[in-house]
């Protein structure tokens, strides 16, 4: 289901929510009357933390997740993934912010061993990627490429997420491939992970730092227990 803010989607069990350019902390509020928000200081790592409260966490971290009903935990992007993973032995939600720096980082296999450590039966849990740059529009250095295709080949990805650009010091990257591979690595299967292939950069409905740099705006997603 669509609104003016971007897209909601839910079972009997969670709720996500993928944001436009329009979706700020103060809009959502306003759409979703009694929201309990929780965010984080996002700084590109594989640092994952508990939430019992909602709020801005002032500590360093670019995943969350929790087992409180109704808490909403928020990722912002403009160009990066935002991850969503449900657990429903545990009743756990998980948010991960994963640019290229946390693929490359492994905050994705970071996170589903952490569940798995916890209890969860991965073969049952869901996974949901909201819009991000697409694979024309990331253009990288073949250094950034070549951290990238490890990652790659780290989570046994069987397909080339590489491409070489007309440019022979550039390649494009496919980062929503790299992150299937580590979801279907860690336990999470094909059918269970859903995509928003929507390309940021050529979106005029989305942020994009890539193509805005400084004056780029950032779009808050979310995951919650249904309370």
């Amino acid at each position: 289901m669509k609104n003016s803010l971007g897209e909601f989607l839910q079972n009997n069990e969670v709720e996500v929510f993928f944001g436009n350019r329009l979706a700020n902390e103060a809009a959502l509020a306003v759409e979703f009357s009694g929201l309990q928000l929780a965010s984080l200081n996002q700084i590109h790592t594989a640092v994952i933390i508990d939430r019992t409260l909602p709020g801005r966490h002032e500590t360093s971290a670019d995943g969350h997740l929790t087992r409180v009903p109704g808490l909403a935990l928020a990722i912002r992007t403009a160009d990066c993934l935002p991850v969503m993973i449900y657990d429903p032995r545990l009743k756990v939600v998980t948010a991960l912010h994963a640019g290229w720096r946390g693929i490359e980082c492994e905050i994705i296999p970071q996170a589903l061993r952490r569940l798995g450590t916890m209890g969860a039966d991965l073969s049952r849990a869901s996974a949901w990627i909201g819009p991000h740059i697409g694979p024309e529009s990331f253009e990288v250095g073949l250094d950034v490429a070549e951290l990238l295709l490890q990652a790659h080949k780290r989570a046994l990805g069987s397909e080339n997420p590489v491409l070489p650009d007309a440019i022979s010091t550039k390649a494009k990257v496919n980062l929503l491939m790299i992150a299937r591979a580590q979801l279907t690595a860690g336990g999470i299967t094909g059918e269970r992970i859903f995509e928003h292939v929507t390309d940021t950069m050529t979106s005029n409905e989305h942020s994009s730092y890539r193509r805005d740099r400084e004056q780029a705006g950032r779009q808050f997603s979310f995951i919650r227990l249904k309370p």
